[in-house]
């Protein structure tokens, strides 16, 4: 009877004793959200008091690597998390990759809808037509920006593609336009500095563009087939 009740009494301070350790052994994460541009590295600060090992996982490798050390390196713009875990806790750190470069100005994606596209870029001045006529129910919008044309061309009143044309390449510098391109999409092929080809995360659009002898460039934006 007696070991039952000594047994009882110390039930409280084995309790105490085991919720200690579990605090000391939990896994600490320095940096719970992480944002970072395209290249640039950081690293989670992920530690933990006993010898459990850490590991690392990314759920998306285009958006954001990690290495076995917790460095994150910046992918494509967008937002992942990386899987962090011992053998007895799993922690997950939020990525978010943010653009460097705003050299052109966002657009409206393919399949969107000819009203979506004026609404998106109201205030820009719409280039005349070839009989001088303001047409924005014909087969092609363009908007005249300070430094490129942006111009639709809508199959069924949907964005059908789209193009940046640049109007000199001098004025915005090979680097923010590429720089544009890279933290953004897949770069699949390059021949010299005259022509690239890109493709989105998921493969559907492709992206080349072409850089002209005149010092313009043109940036095309299609559905792949």
């Amino acid at each position: 009877m007696k070991k039952v009740i000594l047994v009882l009494l110390m039930m409280p301070l084995l309790w105490a004793c085991n919720k200690e350790d579990e605090v000391k052994n939990k896994l600490s994460i320095q940096n719970k959200k992480i944002v970072l541009n395209h290249k640039e590295v950081k690293n989670i600060g992920a530690s933990i008091l006993s010898n459990e090992k850490i590991t690392y996982k990314t759920e998306d490798k285009l958006t954001a690597e990690v290495d076995e050390d917790g460095n994150v390196t910046g992918g494509l713009v967008g937002d992942t998390k990386i899987i962090v875990k011992t053998k007895s806790f799993e922690e997950r750190v939020k990525v978010i990759v943010e653009p460097k470069f705003h050299t052109f100005a966002e657009t409206v994606s393919i399949g969107g809808t000819r009203q979506d596209v004026l609404n998106k870029h109201k205030g820009i001045k719409i280039v005349p037509n070839k009989n001088g006529k303001i047409d924005t129910e014909g087969e092609f919008i363009v908007f005249d920006y300070e430094d490129y044309y942006l111009a639709y061309r809508f199959k069924n009143n949907k964005v059908d593609s789209f193009m940046y044309s640049i109007k000199s390449i001098l004025t915005l510098g090979i680097k923010s336009i590429t720089g544009f391109l890279r933290e953004r999409y897949i770069l699949v092929g390059f021949e010299g500095n005259d022509e690239y080809l890109f493709s989105t995360k998921d493969g559907k659009i492709g992206i080349y563009m072409k850089v002209e002898d005149n010092g313009k460039a043109n940036i095309l934006y299609q559905l792949n087939k």
